[in-house]
């Protein structure tokens, strides 16, 4: 599978799982945007980047939060959804807990690690963050 096949089932995935939840899904025109959804919680409006992995080494899949090829933050995204697509799981984690990192290490396993709590992180939708849009 190409790697741009395994972002569009990411996004796939997490629309889908999204709107079964009761949220809204709205996807951008053209690549000018540096999230690839917004979803609507309501009252806010929460700019997503999707990133997915076929690709597990050892226990972990890595993922990479900068863009481009001088490989620049995202400043316009609220929350990275981190799709283990051979798994079937979404790590939901804000953009300011993520900070300056240039990538993630996920384990898939519940775990006690820096990264657990955003595992399947459903909630994360009802809390307010800086930059956020409000509808």
């Amino acid at each position: 599978m190409q790697e741009k096949d395994t972002g569009t089932i990411g996004e796939l995935a997490f629309s889908a799982e999204a709107m079964r939840r009761g949220y809204r899904i709205a996807q951008p025109f053209g690549d000018n945007c540096e999230y690839d959804l917004l979803l609507d919680a309501g009252q806010r409006l929460y700019r997503i980047q999707v990133k997915s992995s076929n690709c597990k080494i050892g226990a972990v899949y890595s993922f990479y939060l900068r863009r481009g090829k001088r490989k620049t933050q995202y400043t316009e995204v609220d929350i990275f959804a981190c799709y283990l697509a051979p798994e079937r799981l979404f790590f939901l984690i804000p953009a300011d807990a993520v900070n300056n990192r240039s990538n993630v290490k996920l384990n898939p396993q519940p775990r006690n690690t820096q990264w657990a709590p955003y595992r399947e992180n459903w909630g994360v939708f009802e809390q307010d963050y800086k930059g956020m849009m409000t509808a």
